[in-house]
């Protein structure tokens, strides 16, 4: 496993994007079935392996990557696994952080897909078409409202793990929620 990276700060950025997805709702709901886990850039083979993560246990995982040599200057992508749990999953690609405004929760937004995701209250991926203008200002909203965010370092304990031979970061308090609802 590849651990070059500066994790902590990677750490620090995922759970930046994981609180301002989830808006006011900071806390994990129940019935929450979103991941939000990352690293470096995925190749084809580590984008299959995601998704056969998310379908062994019906997960929803949002995957941002990062520049392995400089994490703090946000995600050079976004990944979005969605399964239906049983034999059906898709990992969404090129997908890029998106802020209406600084009072506005962040979306994903899929620019060639025509779509766009956001969070729920309950911690759900909710995924919508495109509608209206999506401004080129609002991507640098979004960014510099996650690096405010990071900057205050809200990750807790690094944790690192591979899913097929790549490398993954996640915040302890992800993984204890993986716990919680392991089959």
């Amino acid at each position: 496993m590849n651990t070059a990276f500066d994790t902590t700060s990677m750490n620090h950025m995922i759970t930046a994007i994981s609180q301002e997805m989830r808006g006011a709702s900071r806390k994990t709901h129940p019935e929450c079935d979103t991941l939000f886990i990352g690293g470096p850039p995925p190749s084809d083979l580590d984008q299959h392996a995601l998704a056969q993560f998310g379908l062994s246990k019906n997960w929803k995982v949002v995957y941002p990557s990062f520049d392995p040599a400089d994490p703090m200057r946000g995600p050079v992508g976004c990944y979005v696994v969605v399964t239906d749990g049983l034999s059906e999953t898709m990992v969404l690609t090129d997908g890029r952080l998106w802020k209406n405004d600084r009072r506005s929760m962040t979306v994903i937004v899929f620019a060639k897909l025509g779509i766009t995701i956001r969070v729920s209250s309950k911690g759900r991926l909710v995924v919508r078409d495109m509608v209206g203008r999506y401004h080129d200002h609002g991507y640098d909203l979004a960014l510099e409202g996650v690096a405010t965010r990071a900057a205050r370092r809200p990750g807790h304990t690094t944790v690192i793990s591979t899913i097929g031979q790549l490398p993954t970061v996640l915040d302890i308090r992800t993984m204890n929620q993986v716990f919680a609802n392991a089959e």
